[in-house]
């Protein structure tokens, strides 16, 4: 009993804390045992040395020290408002702050005086939530005068974000050029499209003409006058400083031979000028390979009544694109080339457009066969109508290849033909007179497919793949294009093929694939610098190959393909998952689902304009010059010489030294 006694337990005093402050509160309020005073222009003000040391820095320092304030147990701060040091001596008993927009610059200058950060966050975020298009100018210079960036960055967002209201102010008319082009270059800017922001940059221009008129390039030159296509080109070309501004000519010659000749959206250098103004990638698929459902009978009408082969696939036409906000699958609708089916195709972006290279072409024969013939034919797919456009083909033909896309140029390096490996090696570049050819440059030591590829460093990778029709690899290949030569690096720790390859931040990542011992779910990391591969701990959730595998945002995606449970099983089945691998975290997510089961389409990450609804957004500006565009293609005149016609007019009536 005794033992019982002696052993020691804490015991918890019920709400101890909230009573101490409720009864430190109240002293303040009595101002009872208060053992120091403030004072502030004619006012003072008695307080707890612990309870304001407590919360101020600047208290802390003075009081934890033989200061004379502290041997006096008082302190004068000049310079300081009454209006700005009452609220914060309330903040340190009652731990809110009352601003108002009479006293924030005095609470502000007090709260950085006295080093009481809390109270300097509160006194941002009430400046965030006051902000307005017409109080701006007198709150950011508050930020200026504290140096908070936060204030000014959230200023901009918030501009960005809510464009179209910000337009109708005058603050926006008495924009200086160069801050307004700095917001016209911004991905996020959100607004219905370059027709409108061209009417709205146009009030800006008209509001002060004259001293405007030799910024105007700096300006119109960051609206994409191509995302639009010929509707924003024909409302510029109506425009008074188009007309007149030779600068401005140049604007409309390269918006008419993006639009006219899609070669030349490959050759451009400053791929902002013509990519769909929005902040964030998502994911593209084109064609690929299912397995057919009771509802694919409309689609395939060969397709014979009593097929229910369960490791049958056929090739897709259907291409969509993933909404990262929606998690859900939208088709492409116009990107889609009639009833072609394609497969084993690549997809790389190029200048924030994607170019779709070779891959196989699906036919059903009359006994509902899938026949698929291996084609060199090159698309460009422009995400700002979602079309496919004919570019030079390949000079051969080539399916289950790689592409890369590196320092101007587009690669096609080795896969298969109808009838052997190939280890030629493709370059689609600008051959001069602003046309893009395909010539080979020094093909690969091997032959190979099932293979993959990326860029790091101004230097292609190839890793893995099928060499000689059945034998599998480990090899890493590099390839200089400045001196167009071949090297063998350090093999990888296993075979594989039919794998994913992505760059994250310099650092190369080899994802699953399939060798002779079974479909794998290891990861691998490549060192370009010091030549090492490192295998990760963290493997995929199950053992898979034939995924999609694109870096997105600094993360891996991994979007179908098959998995396999069992060990022995070197098929696999196909799968509807979209994997996330996050290195930092070093740990995979599913994050959604494809559409259907699908594996080997064309895929890439590619930036398209997504609304909220996932339709497309429009407005009346945009509206107008298309239905005016309509008309001059659809009338009796051919389209072509209809709109020549539109931009030789504007082109004669410019100055002749232009």
């Amino acid at each position: 009993m005794m033992a019982c006694l002696q052993e020691e337990e804490e015991c918890e005093v019920a709400d101890f804390s909230s009573n101490l402050l409720l009864n430190l509160q109240q002293f303040y309020l009595d101002q009872k045992l208060c053992d120091f005073t403030i004072k502030v222009e004619n006012k003072e003000f008695n307080v707890h040395k612990v309870v304001i040391s407590s919360v101020s820095d600047y208290f802390r320092a003075m009081l934890d020290h033989n200061m004379i304030e502290n041997q006096q147990d008082s302190v004068e701060l000049k310079g300081l408002t009454v209006a700005g040091v009452e609220p914060l001596l309330r903040l340190c008993y009652f731990g809110s702050l009352r601003l108002t927009h009479g006293n924030i610059y005095d609470v502000m200058n007090a709260a950085n005086f006295l080093q009481i950060l809390p109270a300097v966050n509160c006194c941002v975020q009430y400046l965030k939530k006051k902000l307005t298009f017409e109080n701006a100018d007198d709150l950011l210079k508050i930020s200026d005068l504290y140096s908070i960036p936060t204030l000014r960055s959230f200023y901009r967002k918030y501009v960005l974000d809510n464009f179209l209201e910000f337009a109708l102010t005058d603050q926006f008319l008495n924009l200086d050029s160069e801050t307004l082009a700095d917001y016209l270059s911004d991905d996020s800017l959100k607004i219905t499209s370059e027709c409108m922001l061209l009417h709205l940059v146009m009030k800006w221009y008209d509001h002060d003409p004259k001293s405007r008129r030799d910024s105007a390039e700096k300006v119109f030159g960051k609206i994409r006058f191509v995302a639009d296509g010929w509707p924003a080109v024909y409302y510029a070309i109506q425009c008074e400083p188009f007309n007149t501004n030779p600068e401005l000519q140049n604007l409309i010659r390269f918006a008419d031979n993006c639009l006219s000749d899609p070669q030349m959206r490959f050759m451009v250098s400053d791929h902002k000028t013509t990519r769909v103004r929005y902040p964030k990638k998502t994911f593209i698929q084109i064609g690929g390979k299912i397995q057919p459902t009771a509802h694919d009978f409309l689609d395939f009408s060969y397709l014979p009544l009593d097929f229910s082969d369960d490791l049958s696939t056929l090739g897709w036409h259907k291409n969509h694109f993933y909404h990262r906000d929606l998690k859900r699958w939208i088709p492409l609708g116009a990107s889609e080339m009639s009833e072609t089916r394609t497969s084993n195709g690549t997809l790389t972006e190029v200048n924030g457009n994607a170019i779709l290279c070779g891959g196989y072409i699906h036919q059903l024969d009359e006994l509902g066969d899938d026949e698929m013939m291996v084609t060199n034919a090159t698309y460009l797919f422009t995400p700002s109508d979602c079309r496919l456009r004919p570019l030079p083909s390949m000079k051969h033909p080539r399916a289950i290849h790689a592409s890369v896309f590196l320092q101007g140029c587009l690669y096609a390096i080795g896969g298969c033909d109808d009838k052997q490996l190939l280890c030629s090696v493709e370059k689609l570049s600008n051959s001069g007179n602003n046309e893009i050819s395909w010539s080979y440059v020094r093909p690969l030591p091997v032959s190979i497919k099932n293979h993959a590829a990326v860029a790091c460093k101004n230097k292609i990778y190839v890793s893995g793949g099928l060499e000689y029709i059945i034998e599998e690899t480990e090899k890493l290949w590099c390839y200089c294009p400045e001196r167009n030569k071949w090297r063998k690096k350090k093999s990888m720790w296993e075979k594989r093929r039919r794998h994913g390859m992505v760059n994250i931040k310099d650092v190369i990542y080899v994802v699953g694939g399939i060798n002779q011992t079974g479909v794998l779910d290891t990861v691998e990391t490549y060192d370009v610098e010091t030549d090492t591969w490192t295998k990760l701990d963290t493997t995929l959730p199950q053992p898979t190959y034939k995924a999609c595998t694109i870096a997105m945002d600094d993360k891996i995606w991994l979007v179908g393909g098959r998995i396999s449970i069992d060990t022995d099983d070197h098929i696999g089945f196909l799968m509807e998952r979209i994997l996330e691998y996050d290195p930092e975290e070093d740990s995979w997510s599913v994050i959604g689902r494809l559409m259907r089961t699908l594996e080997t389409p064309a895929c890439c990450a590619l930036t398209l304009k997504l609304t909220p609804d996932g339709q497309t957004e429009t407005d009346e500006i945009y509206t107008k010059y298309s239905n005016l565009v309509s008309l001059l293609t659809d009338s009796d005149v051919n389209d072509a010489d209809a709109l020549d016609f539109e931009l030789n007019r504007f082109y004669n009536s410019l100055p002749k030294n232009s």
